[in-house]
């Protein structure tokens, strides 16, 4: 605001119009009054973006909640309790097929290990812990038949130990029996 003063110098006495001076310094009140305008116009839009974005951000929530609602209500309970069981069934079967013993390994063992003039005629395996437990009741000619198919096992890696059972003598041919224990490693 721009006060004016009269002059009367001028030469008809009436005088004129001059400008008062005035101190040009800082306006305190002024200053205060359009900062709290401002922290006001900052503090309602800050209000109403944040208001905003909560609304937004319900509106999503509730949107999701929604799709998960539809989710649960299309799945399918048995359907899901079948996979279920059939994976249970599924890794028990892996379980059997990565422990099973594949007998005929044994057998074809078996057949490369026989002395020459020996003859098996029952084998008996059983299964316990690390270990087969074989016996088997074969028949020979001659003393010296049994004595190489006993260093046959004995030679062999496989057969962890070995004993000869009984014998008989029919007169043309001697029956006996063997019981080895043999690694389960020859199975797999």
């Amino acid at each position: 605001m721009v006060n004016f003063i009269q002059d009367a110098k001028s030469g008809d006495g009436k005088g004129f119009l001059v400008p008062k001076e005035s101190k040009r310094g800082f306006n305190l009140s002024l200053f205060f009054r359009i900062f709290s305008i401002a922290v006001l116009i900052i503090a309602a839009a800050s209000f109403l973006f944040l208001f905003l974005s909560i609304k937004s951000l319900n509106n999503k929530i509730s949107s999701v909640k929604a799709q998960i609602d539809d989710y649960e209500t299309a799945r399918d309970i048995n359907l899901e309790t079948s996979i279920l069981n059939l994976d249970q069934k599924i890794k028990l079967f892996s379980n059997l097929i990565n422990n099973h013993l594949y007998f005929k390994k044994f057998v074809d063992w078996l057949k490369t290990e026989v002395a020459a003039n020996v003859k098996f005629s029952n084998v008996k395996i059983e299964a316990s812990g690390t270990d087969l437990k074989v016996s088997i009741e074969a028949a020979s000619k001659s003393y010296a038949d049994i004595s190489r198919q006993l260093a046959i096992f004995s030679n062999s890696n496989v057969v962890k130990s070995y004993s000869l059972g009984q014998m008989s003598n029919s007169g043309n041919e001697i029956k006996f029996s063997v019981n080895l224990n043999i690694s389960k490693e020859i199975l797999k």
